[in-house]
């Protein structure tokens, strides 16, 4: 079963880079926030912000694996490597959406952007269970 030991490497390396974007984004947040002030200081404006970005998180999970699982299905030598390389980015990609409420928010409503980071979470475990093992790498 070495085959799916590289889904779930890629998606684990998608996983830790979203922790480590956090992580880093929280920490600029955190140093920033006294020169800079906040952008989305009104609480509803961080909340409009927070459950756009947040639904374009949760929508994108079965129309990416849906994509993903056709890839792995291409005739193409390169399909399994593009499957694995894109289930990367595919279970990384909510800290590019978590940003805006990282980084421009108060301190009290920073916790919607690590919400959204953690969509991660759903995401690397959609990609382990709906995605195939890729046949050539």
């Amino acid at each position: 079963m070495v085959k799916r030991t590289k889904v779930i490497v890629s998606s684990g390396l998608g996983l830790g880079l979203c922790l480590l974007v956090t992580a880093g984004a929280i920490l600029i947040h955190h140093l920033l926030l006294p020169l800079l002030p906040s952008l989305l200081r009104q609480p509803f404006i961080a909340w409009g912000v927070f459950l756009f970005f947040l639904a374009l998180a949760l929508l994108e999970i079965p129309l990416m694996i849906y994509g993903l699982r056709k890839v792995s299905e291409g005739k193409s030598d390169k399909a399994a490597t593009m499957t694995l390389w894109g289930n990367g980015v595919f279970v990384s990609f909510p800290v590019v959406y978590a940003l805006p409420n990282l980084l421009l928010t108060n301190t009290a409503l920073i916790w919607l952007g690590v919400l959204i980071s953690a969509t991660s979470l759903l995401r690397f475990t959609s990609s382990i269970l709906f995605l195939p093992s890729p046949q050539k790498t």
